[in-house]
């Protein structure tokens, strides 16, 4: 099988910028159920301090998506999409996204290790704004099964959600030198209006429980996230591909249920831009049965608090059927403080 590891430690970009428009922003809250209203009402965003609507936590997984495809198209040529799984996903945000914004994506290949049958290819994403400042570092590993060319039934089933049309555009990356990397280190903290949170960080202890809530999936949600988000992979909408990957049936894409974590968490803080970091370590996939909804219950605990800063990590759960979808879920929070308090 063909593995180009000389790739690992070079940086590449995605050719072109992608300009975030405001029914993208609701498109894609509807598809990760994130209900807050500045993803969708102008007023309640400008209330926020914002000039267009804000984009949910995870809205860049957009990208993403389409980077990791030209990672696996440039080191993995000969390994087929249904083969691939999500691993690991952290998300640094350092200021909100919002429509009007025209990013750029760059990315490295950190490390490739192949461990038994299986290669875990870590990446990490830096994604500019139309000024050229940092706006969210990424860190990405996917897991990619060994021993498994790409077969045309199922390169045909991908197809099948992939947009048609506009010529072709299958992912690439260009390379670029050391002098045009991005500049991470000088990504300085968080820029954006105060926060305006319903918890405070005077109130909550270590410890303190979120209210659980409940979220539903179906296969239409499934195949509507895939067409939002740029998603092909078969196994999150066809029995056969799921099947030839193994699963007993098809699953929820990592991305959809770490996006309905956002909401769910963003509900709670009563401000989606208070969250500065997000990541997770997936354990299992949400089955979806074709006959009937999936129940995710999701719930969280205070971790850690602190109160010079006004901030708080906070522990995730969530569970479909009683098991784990994740093994580690947290987040950093940013929260009000009295004096902020409006």
């Amino acid at each position: 099988m063909t593995t180009d590891r000389r790739l690992a430690g070079r940086w590449f970009r995605l050719p072109d910028h992608y300009e975030v428009g405001r029914e993208k922003i609701r498109e894609f809250a509807g598809a990760v159920q994130n209900d807050h209203p500045v993803h969708r009402d102008d007023d309640s965003a400008r209330k926020l301090g914002y000039l267009g609507l804000v984009a949910p936590p995870t809205f860049t997984a957009i990208q993403t998506v389409s980077g990791i495809r030209a990672v696996l198209n440039a080191v993995f040529p000969d390994r087929d999409l249904s083969q691939v799984l999500h691993a690991e996903q952290t998300i640094e945000m350092h200021r909100a996204i919002v429509a009007g914004d025209r990013l750029r994506s760059a990315v490295t290949i950190t490390s490739i290790r192949s461990p038994a049958d299986t290669d875990f290819v870590a990446l990490r994403f830096v994604v500019t704004d139309q000024s050229g400042c940092v706006i969210r570092v990424e860190s990405t590993t996917i897991a990619v099964r060994q021993g498994q060319q790409v077969r045309s039934d199922i390169a045909r089933l991908a197809e099948t959600v992939a947009r048609h049309g506009d010529g072709d555009r299958t992912p690439r990356l260009i390379p670029i030198t050391a002098a045009a990397q991005p500049q991470v280190a000088t990504a300085g903290p968080y820029r954006g209006p105060d926060v305006d949170t319903v918890p405070r960080a005077d109130r909550l202890a270590v410890g303190d429980v979120l209210p659980p809530r409940t979220a539903r999936l179906t296969r239409g949600d499934l195949v509507n996230y895939a067409g939002v988000a740029g998603d092909p992979n078969p196994i999150h909408f066809s029995d056969a591909a799921a099947r030839f990957a193994g699963l007993p049936t098809v699953v929820a894409h990592g991305m959809l249920t770490m996006g309905l974590t956002a909401g769910y968490l963003a509900s709670w803080l009563g401000d989606p831009t208070a969250i500065r970091k997000f990541g997770v370590r997936f354990t299992r996939s949400a089955e979806v049965d074709a006959e009937a909804a999936v129940e995710l219950e999701l719930s969280g605990h205070i971790q850690a608090i602190r109160p010079d800063a006004d901030a708080a990590t906070v522990a995730l759960d969530v569970r479909a059927a009683g098991a784990r979808l994740f093994s580690r879920a947290f987040a950093e929070v940013q929260l009000s403080s009295n004096s902020s308090r409006r």
